[in-house]
């Protein structure tokens, strides 16, 4: 005698999310600023996810000159050259500071420095495209 058993049918797969990752940079007021001797000025910086997943953001400085400066998070945490931040939602932006601190014994002089952010979960393959801030020491 036959007995007929139930089988379930099998689950369907789960589709892999179509995760891409994207980062821009840009210069948050003017690029370009006036720093004396002896001053700290700031120059504020926008780092966006334009990913579709929340990602692991770093921006760098890939070109300077002399003039002390460092990178600054809301949080306080500074770098003299990356500056990590962590889990950036989709089309989320940080705010940074790119902090420079003339010295007293500062020549007249005018410089620049460059920065460009980087998407960790890409393992670092998608960059911003770079941003440039200018400095003159009157």
């Amino acid at each position: 005698v036959y007995t007929p058993t139930w089988t379930p049918a099998p689950p369907t797969e789960t589709p892999t999310p179509n995760v891409f990752r994207a980062v821009g940079l840009n210069v948050n007021g003017a690029s370009d600023i006036t720093c004396s001797q002896g001053q700290s000025c700031e120059v504020g910086l926008l780092v966006t996810n334009g990913g579709s997943d929340v990602d692991d953001l770093s921006v760098i400085i890939t070109a300077g000159n002399p003039i002390p400066l460092q990178l600054c998070r809301a949080d306080g945490v500074c770098s003299g050259s990356m500056l990590p931040i962590s889990s950036v939602g989709p089309s989320n932006t940080a705010f940074i500071v790119a902090r420079i601190a003339v010295p007293v014994d500062a020549t007249t002089q005018s410089g620049s420095w460059t920065f460009q952010a980087y998407s960790q979960g890409s393992g670092g393959s998608v960059s911003s495209l770079p941003v440039s801030v200018s400095v003159s020491v009157p």
